[in-house]
């Protein structure tokens, strides 16, 4: 039930309400599949509400999901790069490309890691 309320409020794009009943998911879902998904689906909820600290917190809960780690660490750079912080949006872009290799998630992260400006002084390649 509170998986139909939450889905409901983003497909209205409610973000509010969204956020606030994923979360209450993210406490409530007994089957760790369905805790992951509302981990992800929180912290893109807060995306859209501009509220980075409280996404990056979803997103870094999300990476303890082993099969959902790649789609945090592809959040918690946008959401760096989001903040400004376009070393630390390279390092977790990386980490995409090489947990990901050929995949989808590792050419999103290789765009989005090119239009990084450069990095800054004495801060890797």
């Amino acid at each position: 039930f509170v998986q139909t309320i939450a889905a409901h409020a983003e497909l209205v794009e409610r973000w509010e309400e969204a956020a606030f009943w994923y979360e209450v998911l993210t406490q409530a879902a007994l089957h760790p599949h369905t805790r992951a998904l509302a981990f992800e689906k929180a912290g893109l909820a807060h995306i859209e509400l501009r509220h980075l600290p409280r996404a990056k917190e979803m997103f870094t809960e999300l990476r303890s999901f082993e099969a959902r780690e790649v789609v945090a660490l592809g959040n918690l750079g946008l959401i760096a790069e989001m903040q400004g912080e376009t070393d630390l949006a390279r390092q977790y872009f990386d980490e995409v490309i090489a947990r990901d290799g050929d995949g989808m998630a590792a050419e999103w992260a290789r765009k989005r890691r090119a239009g990084l400006a450069a990095p800054s002084a004495g801060n890797g390649p």
